[in-house]
């Protein structure tokens, strides 16, 4: 790869190099062009991958050039979606870009339009003066693209260019509706989260034909509600994966910011309590409390009806969180109610059964046992220290009025009650 000499050219590529890579990586293409596939094509895949890993900005351009998206995107749904799945995370750079921060929504003004934001997810720019543990990297930075200026007036490097390319080049090639139909088949929980955070980053930027991805997104239709039916079915009862939680909101996000009538889909019941749970589960997360309110105020908005079941579930959720009684939103039967787990202990199990006998015995059913639950509710107080004090049950929330989560004075101003509650008062 290099002419030797010595160390003043250790970082210099030989005058051959591109060339010759180049017609390797064609080589490795011809190969996922063959059908069906030959032994040789799993090693192609890998090779690809570790080229664009190693110098993306010298080969990911020739990759596309060449067709390389197409023919990695044919493999979804029914192919070898796990084997493409990091060639995919390579093109698109995933592994060094992360889920941008979440803008700060208004939940007041409703006649005002949400603040302008950036949608893309750039990596933070290499410093290469200022990295003294690489400091042979000046002589690499030689041979990388200077910064191109944008119609928008920003300063793009080139590996970012060609990522966007590989975006809008996905989006054209309906890449949003494979992607849905491979997360309703793959099993793999892994490759689940990692389709999904593929899925996000295509429906982001409307220059780069998101829009076009969203209404893809909207109009699936293997699904009553379209995508929201699939991204909302991978965050019920996986609320503790955090990485699928942040994907999930991302592209939820993504869409109703470029299709604002896409909230009438997600307005569900099931879209409402999961979005809920998220909110006080990931109370402390600004970015993901940010969109699960902003993804429910759209839903209120898009049907009002559902108000008073998001309601319901708010106060609920925040009085179990203020009596320390702190739900496990994974831990839900099918019809979506928390379902507890209560070991006994062998004390209970032990008068467990002995009421048992009693029953068998009869000496708990009958006109005895009924004058004995008379006496008990006349019995002085100090008899009765030993009665079961009545839980706080959910139940009694439906009698609250709708002040009991209004904000106090003195609580944090990111707490996710106050926002909340203070959202509730938008007519």
């Amino acid at each position: 790869m290099n002419a030797g000499g010595g160390p003043q050219q250790a970082e210099q590529a030989h005058e051959n190099y591109h060339k010759d890579t180049s017609k390797t990586i064609a080589q490795a293409l011809h190969e996922l062009r063959e059908t069906p596939h030959g032994s040789q094509w799993p090693l192609a895949v890998k090779y690809l991958e570790a080229m664009l890993l190693y110098d993306f900005t010298g080969h990911a351009e020739f990759f596309q050039q060449q067709e390389g998206l197409t023919l990695t995107l044919a493999e979804l749904p029914t192919g070898q979606v796990a084997a493409v799945h990091p060639l995919l995370v390579a093109v698109l750079r995933l592994h060094v870009r992360s889920i941008p921060t979440a803008p700060h929504y208004c939940p007041v003004a409703d006649d005002q339009e949400e603040p302008v934001h950036r949608c893309d997810s750039y990596p933070r720019p290499m410093d290469l003066e200022s990295k003294p543990m690489f400091p042979r990297l000046k002589q690499f930075s030689k041979r990388c693209s200077a910064p191109q200026l944008t119609i928008e007036g920003e300063l793009v490097m080139h590996s970012d260019k060609v990522t966007n390319d590989a975006k809008a080049t996905f989006a054209e090639a309906g890449a949003v509706k494979v992607l849905l139909e491979s997360l309703l088949d793959v099993r793999d929980l892994d490759l689940q989260d990692g389709l999904l955070r593929i899925l996000s980053d295509l429906v982001q930027d409307p220059a780069l034909q998101a829009k076009q991805a969203a209404e893809e997104f909207k109009d699936f239709v293997l699904t009553d509600n379209g995508g929201a039916d699939v991204v909302l079915e991978l965050m019920k009862g996986n609320l503790k994966n955090k990485t699928r939680v942040n994907a999930a909101l991302y592209t939820l996000a993504g869409v109703v910011t470029l299709i604002p009538d896409a909230a009438s889909a997600m307005a569900t019941e099931l879209g409402s309590k999961v979005l809920i749970q998220t909110v006080w589960k990931y109370w402390s997360c600004g970015d993901t409390r940010r969109r699960s309110l902003m993804l429910l105020r759209r839903m209120r908005d898009a049907k009002p009806d559902l108000t008073a079941f998001m309601l319901k579930h708010w106060k609920a959720s925040l009085a179990a969180m203020e009596c320390g009684q702190s739900e496990d939103p994974d831990a839900t039967t099918p019809e979506g109610t928390p379902e507890p787990v209560v070991e006994a202990t062998p004390e209970v199990a032990q008068e467990e059964a002995g009421d048992e006998r009693d029953d068998r015995d009869g000496n708990a059913v009958g006109d005895e046992g009924i004058g004995a639950v008379e006496e008990a509710e006349g019995a002085p107080e100090d008899q009765l220290e030993q009665m079961p004090l009545e839980s706080c049950e959910m139940s009694q929330l439906d009698e609250e009025t709708l002040e009991a989560v209004q904000p106090e004075e003195g609580r944090h101003r990111y707490g996710a009650g106050d926002a909340f509650a203070h959202y509730w008062q938008v007519s």
